[in-house]
């Protein structure tokens, strides 16, 4: 099933699964009307969106940044000692990766992770159109260029310069810095990323320009 990105879709799948919470507790308060059986349901869903925020946010934000969640099943497999990506070593053909990158995307950039700790996560990504001006908050960024010709800037607009393939480019934290221009494709980058770079790590100067799931999706 293709993800969504609309945020009007967004917006409406919340407001029926709003929908659908309302008609199912009200269903069963017309079948067993009782303050008990009220009490234990507002209980029971304090109690679950509690588990879902421990999931999906606490467990990455403060117990292990190397920990993705992909839904209650992985915060399972990690609380019996899986690692959402257990990778201790390994070697990798990024250039087979790289050819490996489908011709179009929906979002700007796909990309797929060699590695992913707390320390530093590698990442070989490809981008499909320009990128706005953007930072980083969490993360200090390492970029190998292995293929495709563009045009970035990093903290000044006006300091733009041509990239191709062989340049590295690091930018720290915080640092604003755009892609305004793709001369010739795929434009395909090794990134390596310290300490790890969370999926949803990004700020958009003009928030209007994209969002985390408009930006980036894994491959």
């Amino acid at each position: 099933m293709r993800e969504l990105t609309d945020g009007r879709w967004m917006w409406g799948k919340a407001a029926l699964f709003g929908a659908v919470a309302i008609a199912a507790s009200g269903l069963l308060m017309l079948e067993r009307p009782s303050w008990r059986v009220g009490l234990l349901l507002a209980c029971t869903v304090w109690a679950c969106c509690r588990l879902y925020y421990f999931g999906f946010y606490v467990v990455e934000r403060y117990i292990d940044p190397g920990f993705r969640f992909s839904g209650l099943g992985s915060l399972v497999r990690y609380a019996l000692g899986g690692r959402s990506v257990a990778m201790e070593s390994g070697r990798f053909d990024v250039n087979e990766i790289a050819r490996s990158f489908p011709e179009t995307a929906e979002t700007m950039l796909l990309d797929k992770y060699l590695s992913d700790e707390p320390g530093a996560s590698a990442r070989v990504f490809r981008v499909y159109r320009p990128t706005p001006a953007h930072y980083h908050v969490h993360c200090d960024e390492h970029l190998y260029v292995l293929s495709g010709r563009g045009v970035m800037w990093i903290g000044d607009a006006s300091k733009a310069e041509e990239f191709g393939p062989g340049i590295f480019l690091v930018f720290k934290r915080g640092t604003v810095h755009a892609m305004p221009e793709i001369l010739e494709g795929p434009v395909v980058f090794l990134s390596v990323d310290m300490p790890r770079r969370q999926p949803t790590d990004i700020v958009f100067v003009d928030p209007g320009t994209g969002t985390p799931q408009t930006f980036i999706k894994g491959y």
